[in-house]
């Protein structure tokens, strides 16, 4: 998807690189937390003058497991990789725990809900309600802001656990302003003799990664200093360990965290997430692990720490999936099937939408698919359209008959599609990321866009309306002076669209919705 493109990522690093300190509207990027004598807080702290440190035994071991990117795959499924589904998943992670209950700790680093109809139509409630039984602490993820700021707020209220993100700041006046009040920066948890300290955190700028409706009163500042400060608040209120729960990519801190001598003086492990990725490393001196385990419920990622008698050592770390042998925890499917269960949501999910002849890849066909549907129902009202834009998709559809529940991970989010008549410079802009994102009926009608002429297009609201780290559209930048004119927009998601689709058509074929070079001129950048 377009938003967690690696070229996205690097022009909004290129961005704030480029800020100096008068002009950053992100306050905090570049303070730092001293002592007053020129050494950071804390970085002593991780010593035999912890408070509480007699109550532990040498030798004595605890268990830290997290998941991350879970997308809401509440569900078994082989679409992509395999996805074990919530019910093996909690029940493996509850049977670790239930071996050493008082040393064990299980987090999650965000996007935990988006992704599935199973989630979704009950906006994650379910899937909090299941977390409730073991889970000790989240942080905050980009797409569990996708369903709206009340939303989150009623998960965060139903949760047992705190939702941690310490900076994630108010947007007011064109800069960052004061802390966001709806979630805190860490927690303290006591349990088996020790004090365990949990900061949470998000990406900086990860907001260019929501749909900007979602957020235009708030903002994600450099995570990296509220880091330090919270992680030495801990240590100074006596924590023997504190871990870092951050939905970001261990890349991101094991290069780009420099204000520091060695991480162990802060954190003694961190789990990361956002990239989807297999991430077991350690830092340069050897002491922190930083793990992720790729997404969707395929498995999590754990370390122990021991106790030396002055500090806490690592002792073990490893990711590990979960397999279709694993076995389901008859807890969880009772408390799934309150939600699951109801005649209501079988109807809707089990419904036969057609036949796939051959696999819809989330990058190629599924894609082109969702941009035909979506130009097909704008086009009867819209006559003189040019073309529809998406991004790329989200799970596979794979060979034979589906349903809605099957065909809905390929386009999981609730965006609207707005039309909007833009310049031929911004739409070539905007399609050169893939023509497998776009669509277009006349080719010889449309063999090439000038770049002053204005043409009616359809885009789904995250491409519509994206923003900047500083709240300006930067995909459609005639919308900032108006002269990108928003036409109208359609309220059907986008699956919903691709739905009706099929359902008339009955039978679709992958061969269909491969790419084909549809002659516009402003595909030829890309390739």
């Amino acid at each position: 998807m377009k938003k967690n493109t690696p070229l996205t990522i690097a022009i909004s690093l290129l961005l704030l690189s480029g800020c100096t300190t008068g002009n950053n509207p992100f306050i905090g990027s570049s303070t730092t937390t001293n002592a007053g004598d020129g050494s950071i807080l804390g970085s002593e702290s991780n010593s035999s003058n912890i408070a509480g440190g007699d109550k532990l035994e040498i030798g004595e071991t605890f268990y830290f497991y997290s998941i991350n990117d879970f997308h809401g795959s509440i569900r078994e499924s082989s679409k992509n990789n395999y996805q074990a589904g919530l019910s093996r998943l909690v029940g493996r992670l509850h049977r670790e725990k239930e071996k050493n209950p008082n040393n064990s700790f299980i987090f999650s680093t965000g996007d935990v809900w988006q992704g599935s109809l199973e989630s979704n139509y009950f906006y994650g409630r379910n899937i909090t309600e299941v977390m409730n039984r073991d889970f000790d602490a989240a942080c905050l993820g980009n797409h569990d802001f996708d369903y709206g700021i009340n939303y989150l707020e009623e998960n965060i209220e139903i949760a047992s656990f705190p939702f941690l993100a310490g900076n994630i700041y108010k947007w007011e006046g064109g800069r960052a302003t004061d802390p966001w009040d709806k979630t805190q920066a860490s927690t303290i948890i006591e349990r088996g003799g020790l004090k365990l300290g949990v900061v949470g955190m998000i990406g900086e700028g990860q907001t260019t990664s929501i749909t900007s409706s979602m957020v235009q009163n708030i903002t994600f500042i450099n995570p990296e200093q509220n880091a330090i400060r919270e992680a030495a608040s801990l240590r100074n209120q006596g924590c023997q360990a504190v871990i870092l729960l951050i939905h970001d990519s261990s890349e991101k801190i094991s290069q780009g965290w420099e204000s520091w001598p060695t991480l162990k003086n802060y954190f003694d492990g961190v789990f990361c997430g956002h990239n989807h990725a297999l991430e077991s490393e350690l830092t340069e001196d050897g002491q922190v692990p930083l793990m992720e385990y790729y997404s969707n419920g395929q498995g999590f990622s754990s370390f122990s720490l021991k106790w030396n008698g002055t500090k806490m050592v690592l002792d073990s770390m490893e990711n590990k999936s979960i397999s279709p042998y694993t076995v389901e925890d008859e807890w969880v499917n009772e408390t799934l099937d309150k939600y699951l269960g109801s005649d209501e949501f079988a109807a809707i999910s089990n419904q036969v939408l057609g036949t796939a002849v051959g696999e819809f890849n989330s990058y190629t066909e599924i894609p082109h698919l969702q941009a035909k549907a979506i130009f097909e129902k704008v086009k009867a009202d819209y006559p003189n359209l040019v073309c529809s834009l998406v991004n790329n998709g989200r799970s596979n559809l794979l060979n034979g008959q589906f349903t809605y529940s099957d065909l809905y991970p390929t386009t999981p989010f609730m965006n609207k599609t707005a039309i909007l008549e833009a310049l031929g410079s911004e739409i070539k802009n905007e399609t050169k990321y893939s023509s497998n994102f776009t669509y277009t009926e006349d080719i010889s009608r449309y063999a090439s866009l000038n770049d002053n002429t204005y043409y009616q297009i359809a885009v789904i609201d995250y491409l519509a309306y994206h923003q900047g780290i500083y709240k300006r559209y930067d995909y459609f930048p005639g919308l900032n002076n108006g002269k990108t004119k928003i036409l109208g927009e359609i309220g059907d998601f986008p699956g919903d669209i691709m739905a009706s689709y099929i359902k008339e058509k009955g039978t679709i074929r992958a061969s269909d919705y491969q790419y084909q070079d549809q002659g516009f001129d402003l595909y030829r950048s890309s390739y």
